[in-house]
């Protein structure tokens, strides 16, 4: 066998991979691995490193300059009201960051990231009692008996589930396998009880938090666009629409009892509805109805969950989507989409205060922090953040952060 003489190389050969960054340190290793191999690999992973964070720092660049976008869009916005953080999750991100951006609700800094690894997030929101968050998510699995020539969707399995994450621990701590496909989720913090709402089925779960556990099947509405909770009434409201015997969008508001788990009353709202939320302390419901004007549509109807009556309409912008109420200022804010604005309307005349042109057409994300007095809105993969008080509209965009390969890489050979 051929023994090669090991003898030092120069510290010079680390100026390739500083000024030439991967290609310097590949020439660099081949060149003076036979003589100098710790030194080679240095080389080696000096040019990785630098290079790495050059091209980090360029796509940010590109990214603030040219709207040049990471791969991931954001999607549902979840509160926590004790600890005053933000829960941002990704939506259809494709071959991106699948998972959940965590921001301080004082500083609006982006303070940590929780990786979903591949499962596709369609619901959230989070229990501020019990620090649990609940995330409804599509995934697929690869079978163990999966032919390897056969096509991609006979390999794996398409499931559904809704994953219970503990804050304290940093992890998953349950999997609750559904159906079908999450679309909204609410909980009632008093009763400790979990709603969720799924797409293209006539079935919502009620899950008891205490246990993490399907209690209850709901039969609904065939298409629940989302739902809201009173916890004072503990009364849940699923917002439904279907089509009638004439071929047209209807809207409905099924009322249900969150003792009795049963549905009590049907309530006929506007068309093409979108979103819907309650305000408990007067304890009336607003419901966005985005049809046409000529069917009540660009209004919010307002129900008054005492006599579970629609007790008058409000006129908003064109196509309202999510609605979000500020209980403590009595304020309703609603995402036109159509119109790429939000009306201000005040609760107690039920009158536009102003409209705020955003410019932008957000995502599923929309939420009121009432202990900051700021309106989210997420928008591609940032999120702007509006203060109410001021109306005035900031950004922040989120980055993801993957540098566990080259970790792992740096490990290994140092």
């Amino acid at each position: 066998m051929t023994q090669f003489e090991i003898r030092k190389r120069s510290y010079s050969w680390f100026l390739l991979p500083i000024f030439l960054g991967i290609i310097g340190g590949l020439i660099s290793f081949f060149i003076i691995r036979k003589d100098d191999r710790k030194k080679a690999w240095a080389c080696l992973i000096i040019g990785i490193v630098l290079s790495s964070i050059v091209g980090y720092n360029v796509l940010t660049i590109l990214n603030e300059t040219t709207g040049l976008e990471f791969s991931h869009e954001l999607g549902d916005i979840a509160v926590n009201s004790n600890t005053n953080t933000i829960y941002v999750a990704t939506q259809n991100s494709g071959q991106g960051f699948e998972g959940l951006f965590v921001f301080d609700g004082d500083t609006n800094q982006q303070i940590q990231q929780i990786d979903m690894d591949g499962k596709s997030i369609r619901s959230l929101d989070v229990n501020p009692v019990t620090n649990l968050i609940y995330i409804g998510a599509t995934h697929s699995e690869l079978k163990s008996d999966a032919d390897p020539n056969s096509s991609i969707s006979e390999r794996y399995d398409y499931k559904k589930s809704i994953f219970v994450y503990d804050v304290k621990a940093k992890e998953i701590i349950k999997t609750i396998p559904i159906k079908y496909d999450p679309i909204d989720t609410v909980i009632n913090y008093d009763t400790n009880k979990i709603f969720v709402a799924t797409s293209y089925s006539n079935i919502m779960y009620v899950i008891d938090g205490n246990t993490n556990t399907i209690i209850k099947e709901i039969n609904v509405g065939y298409y629940v666009n989302a739902l809201t909770v009173n916890s004072d009434t503990n009364t849940v409201y699923a917002a439904i629409t279907f089509t009638n015997s004439g071929e047209e969008l209807e809207n409905q508001v099924y009322v249900i009892d969150g003792n009795s788990l049963k549905v009590k009353e049907i309530i006929r709202v506007g068309t093409e509805h979108s979103g819907i939320d309650v305000n408990p302390n007067t304890n009336l419901v607003y419901v966005s109805n985005a049809g046409t004007s000529i069917n009540n549509g660009n209004t919010i109807s307002i129900i008054d969950g005492n006599s579970n009556q629609v007790i008058g309409m409000v006129d908003v912008g064109k196509f309202p989507k999510q609605i979000s109420i500020n209980s403590d200022t009595n304020t309703i804010y609603v995402h036109n989409l159509g119109s790429k604005s939000i009306s201000i309307i005040d609760g107690n005349s039920h009158e536009i205060i102003s409209t705020l042109d955003i410019g932008k057409v957000g995502q599923r994300g929309f939420t009121v922090n009432p202990i900051t007095d700021s309106i989210y809105i997420t928008h591609n993969n940032e999120m702007l953040i509006i203060d109410e008080k001021t109306n005035e509209i900031s950004k922040i965009q989120t980055t993801y952060e993957n540098w566990s390969a080259l970790e792992a890489l740096l490990n290994f050979f140092i």
